[in-house]
Parts: C-alpha cells; sequence; structure tokens
C-alpha cells in the first residue's frame, strides 16, 4: 500500500469509511490515530501497544542539555516520548539511574555530578544537585513531527498502514455499530507488533519480544 503524503491519506481514509459526513474530521482522526501510535491505547475493546522502534530513536547534541550550577532540574528534549538511558557525557559517559522522585526528593540536600534523576512532566530533577554545568546526554525515543503540519514524515513513507487502520479505528465514536472496527483494530495491532518484532529481532538477534498490550478483542 502507498500512501505517501497527507492529502492521499485523507481520500484513503473517506473511502474506507464511505461516509461523506466524515470528511471535517478526518484531520482529527489522523491526529488522534498519531496519539495511537506514540502512546498506544489501554481500551479495553481495541488496545493496542506505543510503537517504539529504531528509527524513532535519537540522542540529543551534546551541547543542548548543560546543567546549571545549584539548579537541579533540566529540560527533556521537546519531542521525547521515552527516555532509554539518560548520563554525563565525558571521556566515559556516567550513567544517570532513573529512580523515583522520593529517592531523588531524599538527596536534595546535597550537591556534585548527579547520579540519580527522576521525571516530572517534562523536566529531569537530578540528585545530586549539580555543582557546575554538566553535558547531558539523552537516548530517546521521539515524535516525529507531525504530517498534519509536513504533509508526510518518514513513518508514513514506510508504513502507511499504521496511519490508516489508525484513523478508522478512531472513527469508532461516529461509527458505534460498523462490524469492521475489530478488524481495523486487529489489523493496527497486528501491524504494530510485526514492526516491533521485526525491529527487535534486528536489534538483538534471536531474543524474545513482548509487546506491552497483548491481543484485540473483537
Amino acid at each position: 500500500m502507498l500512501i505517501p503524503n497527507l492529502a492521499l491519506l485523507r481520500s484513503t481514509i473517506e473511502t474506507y469509511l464511505a461516509r461523506p459526513d466524515l470528511h471535517e474530521v478526518s484531520d482529527s482522526l489522523i491526529g488522534l490515530a498519531e496519539d495511537r501510535i506514540y502512546y498506544g491505547s489501554s481500551n479495553n475493546s481495541y488496545p493496542s501497544p506505543p510503537l517504539r522502534l529504531t528509527c524513532l530513536e535519537k540522542i540529543n547534541e551534546i551541547d543542548e542539555n548543560l546543567t546549571t550550577l545549584n539548579s537541579p532540574y533540566l529540560d527533556l528534549p521537546k519531542d521525547c516520548l521515552e527516555i532509554r538511558t539518560v548520563g554525563i557525557y565525558g571521556p566515559t559517559i556516567s550513567k544517570i539511574e532513573l529512580v523515583s522522585l522520593d529517592q531523588v526528593l531524599s538527596q536534595s540536600g546535597q550537591t556534585g555530578m548527579p547520579r540519580y534523576g527522576a521525571i516530572i512532566g517534562n523536566r529531569l530533577r537530578l540528585a545530586p544537585t549539580p555543582d557546575r554545568a554538566y553535558p547531558i546526554l539523552f537516548n530517546y525515543y521521539r515524535r516525529l513531527p507531525t504530517i498534519l503540519d509536513g504533509g508526510s514524515n518518514s513513518l508514513l513513507e514506510q508504513c502507511p498502514g499504521l496511519y490508516l487502520y489508525g484513523a478508522l479505528l478512531e472513527a469508532q465514536p461516529f461509527i458505534m455499530q460498523d462490524e469492521r472496527l475489530a478488524v481495523w483494530a486487529s489489523l493496527y495491532a497486528g501491524l504494530a507488533t510485526a514492526l516491533m518484532e521485526s525491529d527487535h529481532r534486528n536489534r538483538f538477534g534471536g531474543r524474545p519480544f513482548s509487546s506491552r498490550i497483548e491481543g484485540v478483542a473483537p
């Protein structure tokens, strides 16, 4: 299936739904599909795992993230979905262990090179509190620019089914009696899981893969 851009995705969604009255909400359905792609869904009827692929990984530019003297907080990258690892850059990487906020606050009176961190909203709370500027290395999963702004992105070009099936599934509130919803849910979840299984094999060889949400209820 080839759906290289937003315009064709819109028309394909409308064709599949055969509902002219949903033309004006197609962009909303696409936006909701993107949320499902990146964050998954624990909906009891139509669950799906969040998509985590190597192509969504990113390492920040070192000079973009510097700690500030006596400030325990550091902003996370704006496109961050989930931190994989974080550390202090140097001749070797000194890993910062992600722990609970209570564990970090228990060391709030100490200063020095940070060894622990807790994520609070879009910031990282460090402990000990930095005694100078340290370059922080983030390895994380990112959210790609939305196709609603740019018309396309690498994920749509490589796997348009995620967007199509996701948008069709997000039409559920408008077409609740449509028996095809279970089919679209199964197609979407199956595709997302297959992509992650393939990515996992490429990265780790034959080690077993387990998604966070398994199965789709009809």
